[in-house]
């Protein structure tokens, strides 16, 4: 079973009810109880102006500490790693949240496609315009201004925030592109446009800011963890210019601060950027009139352009009190996924949060007949709490009133996921379902501290649905034992307060051929699988004429299109192209995919003694081949860069 972004940690045995008596009994309203509204949102239905960075509905429950990495060091850069795309310029417009959560999800890509380019025009326009966007930002659009639909500078400087773009992606609605298809500032959208997205995501975490703020420590090290396993993080602070020290780029808002220019107008400085590295050891002194108690600070990817900046890098003090952690994204190729049953995103995503028992313990189900011959190969669903214990059940069979189709389930997986968030669950063997049979997933949720176990929509009423309520019954449940369990529509009861549970199931239609890997470049001698959803024999082609029985993997030692068919004969193939991982020039000391001054700047720190380099970093600032980082591989550079000399090395 792959997990991406959140680790397996210790694997608790789970009792699961599996007895033969279920019943579709309801629980009682005092069962039944709703986390409060975050205070943020409420305020901001009240005055929507003062914000342009629109907060989460969701209330910020407190979360357990999660399970820290050892060693975290003291200073970390994932430039130095590779794994941050270049510096983007979001212009005029007010789109720095799509521009933070785009740079996010390129670092998960990065590895897999050292090119990847997302369009941040896309996400923002579709994370904006789609039917499926959260209401809360329609109600302050009027879609019959065609002159504002047409005008981006007006529209895109409204604002946004990384839900906004979790639901319409989650959901598979629309959400990501890339660049060279839409580019930024250069693309007008027409009605043939129909929000394809390129990328599906696997893994979004949605925990930082459930901390209090005696306990800043421990979030500083729980974002220092997702970092330092590959996760760049969404971070939204005050960027107005009285915190900004310009000399060294530096950002640092105190309560002083705060409080001198008041709460209204550091609301509207509220600027995103990604988290790519830190360094515990940034002097304090580097930060402007207004300075913390002690050294720290974020290394954070702007949206202002190479030319802001430390080529377009920023330092915001650990102490800032304006920061706010938002998310981290881990994406993969759309080809990974076929088909996903879900309406959860139909009602904006998750929006409310509910508790049914005393023991922090709580069942949610999604139940559906298959529209064809299905292969169940997934799920998705959302946790409310860090280091969550989960349990799935796949059923198929008849419906005779509760997701428990049958006395014993198809496959069980069992697992804890460190952050709280959204997740997928790859199933380790694919699960047929007739056309007409029913599946269902049953989820057992156990948190080790937020009670409110149970991740849900608005009601329709809530999201303003005109549409009937019908087509949302028998399809979400939810019970406290695993044996009782409730319709959360209530079917025939058009007033139901409650909502979807956001649970989501894949499958593989009519059989389908997998590759164990979609990127779009492998390391020279990487091994590629396939895999059939139906149990047939797959046959495959490295030329598209001569085909063979698929039986062991293919290695890849050179770029390579791998064709797959069900038929002997190549008939109704599909192809991958596989791309051996390229190397970085000589020179691109940080591994951005480019070579500037700033490469010059880390040989000339190396050859101080003032920064330290991994070996591979060392084999691209010798750039003169002599086995030694002299001042003269920086010269190097520099001539490079201005244009002096055509290559180096």
């Amino acid at each position: 079973m792959k997990k991406i972004l959140c680790f397996l940690s210790s694997v608790l045995c789970l009792s699961f009810l599996s007895g033969s008596v279920y019943a579709a009994g309801n629980l009682s309203e005092s069962d039944i109880r709703k986390a409060p509204v975050s205070a943020a949102y409420l305020d901001y239905k009240q005055s929507p102006q003062k914000y342009k960075i629109i907060p989460s509905p969701v209330d910020q429950l407190l979360n357990a500490p999660i399970e820290i990495s050892n060693n975290l060091p003291q200073r970390y850069d994932m430039r130095e790693d590779g794994l941050v795309s270049p510096v983007r310029n979001q212009g005029d417009y007010g789109s720095c949240w799509a521009f933070a959560s785009v740079a996010s999800m390129e670092t998960s890509l990065i590895k897999k496609d050292p090119l990847i380019d997302i369009s941040e025009w896309y996400t923002l326009y579709y994370s904006t315009m789609s039917d499926d966007s959260s209401h809360l930002y329609k109600k302050e659009i009027d879609f019959s201004d065609k002159e504002l639909l047409s005008d981006y500078s007006r529209l895109f400087s409204i604002g946004g925030s990384s839900s906004m773009i979790i639901n319409n992606i989650v959901g598979w609605q629309v959400g990501t592109n890339d660049e060279n298809f839409y580019p930024y500032d250069n693309y007008t959208f027409t009605s043939d446009d129909d929000g394809y997205s390129s990328y599906r995501p696997t893994d979004i975490c949605m925990a930082f800011n459930n901390v209090s703020p005696s306990d800043r420590e421990n979030v500083i090290n729980e974002v220092k963890d997702a970092v330092y396993n590959g996760n760049s993080v969404v971070l939204s602070f005050s960027a107005h210019d009285e915190f900004l020290n310009e000399g060294t780029s530096s950002f640092f808002a105190d309560d002083f601060g705060v409080w001198l220019l008041g709460d209204e107008e550091v609301g509207n400085s509220m600027h995103s950027v990604a988290i790519v590295g830190w360094d515990d050891q940034y002097p304090k002194d580097n930060f402007g009139y207004l300075k913390p108690e002690n050294n720290g600070a974020w290394l954070v990817k702007n949206s202002w352009g190479k030319e802001s900046g430390n080529h377009g890098y920023y330092w915001i003090s650990y102490e800032d009190v304006s920061t706010s952690f938002e998310v981290s994204y881990t994406l993969d190729y759309f080809e990974k996924f076929c088909v996903m049953y879900s309406v959860d995103s139909k009602l904006g995503g998750w929006s409310n949060t509910y508790s049914v028992s005393d023991n922090n313990t709580g069942y949610i189900a999604t139940m559906f007949p298959a529209e064809d011959v299905e292969y169940l190969s997934g799920a998705g669903f959302y946790t409310t709490d860090n280091m969550t214990d989960y349990q799935i059940d796949v059923y198929v069979g008849d419906y005779n009133g509760s997701p428990v189709l049958s006395s014993e389930p198809a496959l069980t997986l069992k697992g804890t996921e460190k952050y709280a968030g959204y997740h997928t669950v790859d199933f380790d063997e694919y699960i047929y379902a007739d056309y007409g049979t029913y599946f269902s997933v049953v989820v057992k949720l156990s948190n080790p501290l937020n009670p409110y176990t149970i991740p849900m929509t608005f009601s329709p009423e809530e999201y303003g649905s005109s549409e009937s309520d019908e087509r949302f019954e028998n399809i979400s449940f939810i019970s406290n034992d695993g044996i009782n369990w409730t319709d959360t529509m209530k079917p025939g009861n058009t007033d139901s307060p409650y909502g979807v549970v956001c649970c989501k199931i894949f499958t593989e239609r009519r059989g389908y051929i997998k590759y164990s890997t979609y990127a779009k470049y492998v390391e020279k001698g990487e091994q590629i699988s396939l895999k059939s959803t139906d149990g047939r024999t797959a046959y495959y082609s490295l030329d598209g004429e001569n085909w063979d029985a698929y039986s062991e993997p293919i290695e890849i030692n050179e770029p390579t299109s791998i064709y797959v068919s069900f038929y002997p004969d190549g008939y109704d193939y599909y192809v991958r192209t596989f791309g051996i991982y390229p190397e970085f020039y000589y020179g691109d000391v940080n591994l951005d995919g480019e070579v500037t001054s700033y490469d010059a700047l880390m040989v000339l720190q190396y050859v101080s003694e003032l920064a330290d380099m991994n070996d591979v970093l060392l084999q691209y600032a010798d750039v003169d081949s002599s086995d030694n980082i002299t001042s003269y591989d920086a010269l190097l550079i520099l001539e490079y860069v201005s244009g002096m000399i055509d290559k180096l090395n």
